[in-house]
């Protein structure tokens, strides 16, 4: 069989939140690599906050939404925002009082309200995965620095939270087609969620990166995703897999879906494809 290049979302398709990795997704990660495949992790969580996973034994990753990409331990592509723009970001933001976080690659800046907004969150109104990874990056403390420690580092994304959507779509109306934007939460009573970074970069694009260090094709690819911030990867890649656990509107664009993360999604997927021989 051709080598694959294998890239797996993390928060609900490589893990559940508040859970380890399964087994059968190790087994699964290494049996492929052993069989001559290359797997990678592909997320929106910055370096910092996928350390603990490199463990495994991933070939490299792309993270901050495509904004950074290692391949064997070699940065091959690191782009954050520009400070003019996080300037403008910020400030509309601020003009709506809406909270937010910014990632750089080894820290993520929480203001002390979104902190304690975040501790107060009941299980039931974690709507989706990008507010459970957030939840676990508070919980965990995890590289996490106040807001008003803000030093000028580079940041690739901003993750904010709030509950009136009017003030969102005030406050984002104000960015122009430099900005990507992707809303998350939007179950009845929930908080609204959602991510921004630079139009010009995200997980397919990150995923471009990789190929190109290989001189791989996309049709050797195959994505794992469950989040409609895994979109772009899921256009990218020649064979698209959602978790049973996904955003719906992501399973309607996929070409196979599996079963959840709790069901052993991954390793059967991979069984499936031939990947552990």
């Amino acid at each position: 069989m051709k080598a694959k290049y294998i890239f797996i979302d993390v928060d609900g398709t490589l893990k559940a939140h508040g859970t380890g990795v399964p087994d059968s997704a190790v087994q699964a990660i290494k049996k492929a690599r052993a069989n001559g495949h290359k797997v990678f992790l592909c997320t929106g969580r910055n370096k910092a906050s996928i350390t603990d996973l490199l463990d495994y034994g991933f070939d490299g990753f792309v993270a901050s939404a495509g904004g950074y990409v290692e391949v064997e331990g070699k940065i091959i592509h690191d782009a954050p925002m520009s400070a003019g723009m996080l300037g403008t970001l910020r400030k509309a933001l601020d003009a709506e009082g809406i909270m937010y976080n910014m990632e750089s690659t080894d820290t993520t800046f929480f203001p002390l309200d979104m902190l304690k907004a975040f501790a107060n969150v009941k299980k039931q109104d974690v709507a989706n995965s990008e507010m459970g990874r957030l939840l676990d990056i508070v919980k965990d403390e995890f590289n996490a620095r106040d807001s008003k420690d803000y030093d000028g580092t580079p940041i690739h994304k901003v993750c904010f939270m709030e509950e009136s959507a009017d003030k969102c779509e005030r406050a984002l109306s104000r960015l122009d087609e430099r900005y990507h934007v992707v809303y998350f939460a939007d179950a009845p009573g929930a908080r609204l969620n959602g991510e921004v970074n630079s139009a010009l970069e995200d997980k397919g694009r990150g995923i471009d990166f990789v190929l190109d260090y290989y001189g791989a094709s996309p049709e050797d690819t195959i994505g794992f995703g469950d989040s409609m911030n895994d979109l772009a990867m899921i256009q990218k890649v020649g064979l698209s897999v959602v978790m049973g656990n996904g955003d719906e509107k992501l399973k309607a664009m996929a070409d196979v879906v599996t079963e959840s993360v709790g069901e052993d999604g991954l390793y059967n997927e991979f069984k499936r494809q031939g990947l552990l021989g």
